[in-house]
């Protein structure tokens, strides 16, 4: 028997066919938001919770431009008007990152057949300004482990430092995870817990590292 999760695939894979089926597609124009209600359904166990939820928020405030209208009746104005708003009100990669979700979601519409083309696709984000790599003086990383707490702590800090772990992967870590005699840590995607890429990788970790991780902690 298969494990939970891909029980759930398997469940979610079967209702994105329902409705991508002809002779299951809805007769007639689709409202905006009866796709919505749609959508968040077939994406719910495909997508990550925090992924879905951010889809949830993008269609709702894509809402509030082009309010309760046909899904075929959303224009490329309407986008851009939604996307104009968005640079007005967060960063320019959050903005970027809103219309990638939003051109995703209305690819399905079009894959559905609701849509004969997404009405976001000529959309280009604006280029954002290249920022300069902030990187921790060798001093500063000495005041970092001096300043923690304890040496569970230390070691935390530690492996972010000199692997590029991010928070979500160092909290998510297992002992499981940690090969002490070959010096390896192995970033796995775990359901529930994905890593940002989707995809699992294998960190070398430096002597140092592996002394601390190796000696047992009071706290």
């Amino acid at each position: 028997m298969g494990s939970d999760h891909e029980l759930a695939e398997e469940l979610r894979a079967r209702r994105e066919d329902k409705l991508n089926d002809v002779q299951f597609r809805r007769s007639g124009p689709i409202s905006y938001r009866a796709f919505v209600a749609e959508e968040l359904e077939v994406m719910e166990g495909r997508l990550a919770p925090a992924s879905l939820k951010e889809l949830e928020l993008v269609l709702r405030q894509f809402g509030g431009v082009c309010r309760n209208v046909l899904l075929a009746d959303i224009s490329p104005r309407l986008a851009e008007r939604f996307f104009a708003q968005r640079l007005k009100s967060v960063a320019p990669a959050t903005a970027k990152k809103s219309l990638r979700t939003l051109k995703g979601s209305l690819n399905r519409a079009a894959r559905r057949g609701y849509l004969d083309r997404n009405p976001a696709d000529g959309l280009k984000p604006v280029p954002e300004p290249e920022r300069d790599v902030r990187v921790l003086t060798a001093e500063e990383i000495r005041k970092l482990l001096k300043a923690c707490p304890s040496r569970r702590w230390r070691a935390m800090v530690a492996l972010a430092v000199t692997t590029g772990m991010r928070l979500g992967e160092l909290v998510n870590l297992t002992w499981d995870d940690v090969d002490l005699e070959d010096g390896l840590v192995r970033v796995r995607s775990k359901p529930g817990r994905p890593t940002k890429s989707r995809r699992n990788r294998v960190l070398a970790l430096l002597p140092e590292i592996r002394a601390m991780l190796g000696r047992p902690s009071r706290r």
